[in-house]
C-alpha cells in the first residue's frame, strides 16, 4: 500500500468532488480515497493505492482529459495514476511512492522556473534603426495552472506578486525593474540596426500550501514562502542605417565685407560669410579663408525615415589662383592648407567687362553623424572674384 496526497484549489472538503478517473486496460490500479480538510480550509484527497503485479501504464495524449499524472515505483515497477478534476486549475501536493512503510514524502517545492506563462512582445517588431520600441511583458491569466504544478502545492493567489523584472534587451543592454508587484511591465528601449532577441524574467513570490506525512503516515498541512521565475522572449529588428552625405559647394570668406552689391552682382549663396563670388578693390590686400557653402547638411536615414543629423567641417583644402599680385615675400603659394589657414592674396588689375579672376579649391570635408560615425568627403570647385577700381571723390 502506498499513499498520494493531492491539494485542490477548492476550500471545502472534497467529499463532493468528482471521483478520480484512471486509465483503463492492463496495469490499471485499484485505488480507494479518503478526503480531509487542512486547518487553512484547503481540501485534500488521500489515495490508498494497490499496485498490480505487472503494470502497463497507458501514455497520456495531448488531448487527454487528465490534468495531472503521478508515477509511483513499487518493488515490481512503475504505477502511473491519472487524476481528472472538474477544476482544471487544481493545485496539488504529492507523496513519492516507494517500497516500505510509511511512504516517503516530497519536500514542498518553494522555487523553480516556468516557460509559457509570460507573454512578451515588442512594438513595433520591425522599424527604423535608432528608434524607440515598447517591450511589454504580461503574466498570463492562466499562470496559476503552471505555478501550482511547478511547486507541487496549492498557491495562495492573494499572496502572489511580481517582486522584480529582469530584461535582457538583446543588444548588450540589461535592466532590472519593479512595478509595485503588478503582473505586467512596459519598458521603452531604443534599438539600432540588426536583429535582437528580448529575454524577460518575471520573479514571482508568494505562499504555497501542501501536505506532508508524519512518521506514522498521517498527513498534515504545511505552508512556505516560494519564489518562481517566469521567462519568455520576443524578437525585434532595426533596418540598416544610411549615412546621407552633405551637399556642399566651394566658397571663400574675405576678411572684410564686400563693397555694396551692384545690380549686376549675381545671387550669392551664403553660409555665414561664405561666398561663391564677390567684388574686391584693386590693389587691396586680402586675407581669404576657405569657406564651404553647406547647401544641405548630411543626415542619417533608416527605412526611409530620417533618424539623425550630422555636422560637417573643413579639415583641409588645396588652393590655386591664376593671379596673385601680392608681394612675393608675403603672398601665399598654391598648395595644400589646413582648414583654418587663410590665403594672403591681392589683385592689381581689373579685368574688362567685369570678368572674374578664378580661385580653384578642393575641399576635404569631415562629416560627423549623430551616432558618432565619421565620413570623409571631397568637393572641388571655383570662386570668382571681380576686381573694381577705387572710386575717389
Amino acid at each position: 500500500m502506498h499513499k498520494l496526497v493531492v491539494a485542490f484549489l477548492v476550500a471545502v472538503a472534497l467529499a463532493s468532488t468528482a471521483a478520480p478517473v484512471f486509465a483503463d486496460g492492463p496495469g490499471a490500479v485499484s485505488v480507494s480515497t479518503t478526503t480531509w480538510v487542512g486547518p487553512s480550509g484547503h481540501g485534500y484527497v488521500e489515495f490508498l493505492v494497490s499496485a498490480p503485479g505487472d503494470p502497463q501504464p497507458a501514455p497520456i495524449s495531448t488531448d487527454s482529459p487528465y490534468y495531472f499524472t503521478w508515477s509511483c515505483m513499487d518493488k515490481r515497477g512503475q504505477v502511473d495514476i491519472y487524476l481528472k478534476s472538474d477544476d482544471s486549475r487544481a493545485g496539488w501536493s504529492s507523496f513519492v511512492c516507494g517500497p516500505g512503510s510509511p511512504p516517503v514524502v516530497d519536500s514542498l517545492a518553494t522555487n523553480g522556473s516556468l516557460d509559457g506563462y509570460l507573454g512578451v512582445s515588442v512594438d513595433p517588431a520591425v522599424g527604423p534603426a535608432n528608434t524607440d520600441r515598447t517591450v511589454t511583458a504580461t503574466v498570463t491569466p492562466t499562470y496559476a495552472d503552471g505555478v501550482n504544478g511547478a511547486l507541487s502545492g496549492y498557491v495562495d493567489q492573494s499572496s502572489v506578486q511580481i517582486t522584480s523584472w529582469g530584461v535582457d534587451f538583446g543588444d548588450g543592454t540589461r535592466g532590472t525593474y519593479t512595478n509595485g508587484g503588478a503582473f505586467s511591465l512596459k519598458v521603452v528601449h531604443k534599438y539600432g540596426a540588426g536583429s535582437f532577441d528580448v529575454n524577460v524574467a518575471a520573479h514571482m513570490s508568494g505562499t504555497v500550501y501542501g501536505a506532508k506525512a508524519d512518521a506514522s503516515g498521517n498527513p498534515y498541512e504545511v505552508s512556505a514562502p516560494f519564489t518562481l521565475t517566469l521567462t519568455n522572449s520576443a524578437g525585434t529588428s532595426g533596418a540598416p542605417i544610411e549615412y546621407i552625405p552633405p551637399v556642399v559647394t566651394v566658397g571663400s570668406d574675405p576678411t572684410v565685407n564686400p563693397t555694396p552689391q551692384e545690380p549686376k552682382l549675381p545671387n550669392i549663396p551664403r553660409d555665414s560669410k561664405a561666398l561663391a563670388s564677390f567684388y574686391w578693390l584693386r590693389g587691396l590686400p586680402c586675407t581669404l579663408y576657405a569657406a564651404p557653402i553647406v547647401v544641405s547638411e548630411g543626415f542619417m536615414r533608416s527605412a526611409g525615415v530620417r533618424i539623425g543629423g550630422a555636422h560637417t567641417v573643413l579639415a583641409s583644402y588645396d588652393f590655386s589662383a591664376t593671379v596673385n599680385d601680392r608681394n612675393s615675400s608675403v603672398r601665399s603659394a598654391n598648395g595644400s592648407y589646413a582648414g583654418n589657414t587663410p590665403i594672403e592674396i591681392q589683385w592689381n588689375t581689373p579685368l574688362g567687362n567685369n570678368q572674374p579672376y578664378a580661385l580653384s579649391y578642393t575641399y576635404h570635408l569631415v562629416t560627423t553623424y549623430d551616432d558618432g560615425t565619421v565620413r570623409n568627403y571631397t568637393v572641388s570647385g571655383g570662386v570668382g572674384v571681380v576686381i573694381v577700381y577705387t572710386v575717389m571723390g
